[in-house]
């Protein structure tokens, strides 16, 4: 007598679509990852941004460093929003906002270097956008006490954070 074969066949056609699939959701998970990456790499510290955050950084050092220190230092929140170029915190207010155009600037915080707190308090901030949230987030923490932080969020989507 022949054996009933299509049993088996059933059993391998399981195995082999199980297979596949999980195979192809491995790949889908994979290149998920690799192209999240690889937009992060073009939207967060790229060069370009990086030179014009320290473009605006070289004109905090010479038009009101000192000043934003010491407001930062007595407010209860842990950055101050200088895009609109605060006249109480900096010198050569039309200087500023020429800058501030020239590099397309969305959003100008000025903080601590160790942003731990920072990323704490703006969980809740609803005119910070979310973009900017999670490019904060994503920073690395730095425990130098002497140290601030620029953070910009530019027009075009993009951000930079630089050490002053």
């Amino acid at each position: 007598m022949k054996k009933n074969n299509s049993g088996f066949i059933l059993a391998e056609a399981i195995i082999v679509s199980t297979l596949a699939l999980t195979v192809l959701v491995v790949l889908y998970t994979q290149f998920n990852k690799i192209n999240r990456n690889y937009n992060i790499t073009f939207s967060y510290n790229s060069v370009e941004n990086i030179y014009a955050a320290n473009n605006f950084k070289m004109y905090l050092l010479k038009s009101g460093y000192d000043n934003l220190v010491s407001a930062l230092e007595s407010m209860p929140e842990r950055y101050l929003d200088i895009k609109s170029c605060p006249i109480e915190y900096l010198s050569e207010n039309s200087h500023c906002k020429n800058l501030v155009d020239v590099i397309s600037a969305k959003n100008i915080f000025f903080t601590n270097a160790d942003i731990m707190d920072l990323k704490k308090e703006i969980e809740n901030k609803t005119e910070i956008s979310f973009e900017m949230k999670e490019f904060i987030k994503s920073i690395s923490r730095n425990v130098n006490d002497d140290q601030y932080r620029l953070i910009i969020e530019f027009n075009d989507g993009s951000f930079a954070t630089i050490l002053i």
